[in-house]
């Protein structure tokens, strides 16, 4: 947690939240983004908070890599592996995307279907699995390394 300012608080769909390194002044920020299913905002590439991997693979060209599911940090893309939108992103300012699976894990066949690409892992959007679950985009975040 740390202080900082939420732009368009009264538009839930245009919300924005933004961390400062120096919050007093509203200087430098760490971090710019949303944690939602859906929203206005979307990148250069068309990477939207609500669409799908399969969507996001489309738009790359190609499978990416990104951590497993249900763990704290799930669905975090971890590469781009030189897709598309591997160019568009820098590395003093990366694109933090993270999915989701709407679809709760609650009987033993899904338990067991999911087992395959839970956990903090590194695995392909081009899973069986994960294509199967086709997660969706739940964060989309700045992250200033400067």
């Amino acid at each position: 947690m740390a202080e900082g300012t939420i732009l368009f608080a009264n538009d839930p769909d245009a919300l924005l939240e933004i961390s400062w390194q120096d919050a007093a002044g509203k200087r430098r920020p760490v971090r710019i983004g949303r944690l939602a299913s859906h929203g206005r905002w979307r990148t250069l590439s068309g990477i939207a908070l609500g669409i799908d991997l399969k969507t996001i693979e489309k738009l790359n060209g190609r499978p990416f890599s990104l951590v497993g599911l249900a763990s704290d940090v799930q669905g975090t893309v971890m590469s781009w592996r030189g897709g598309r939108i591997e160019t568009r992103d820098s590395a003093d300012c990366p694109l933090w995307v993270r999915l989701r699976t709407e679809k709760p894990f609650l009987d033993a066949a899904t338990q067991a279907v999911a087992r395959q690409v839970k956990g903090e892992r590194i695995y392909s959007s081009g899973h069986p699995v994960m294509q199967t679950f086709n997660p969706t985009v739940y964060e989309l975040s700045l992250v200033y390394s400067r």
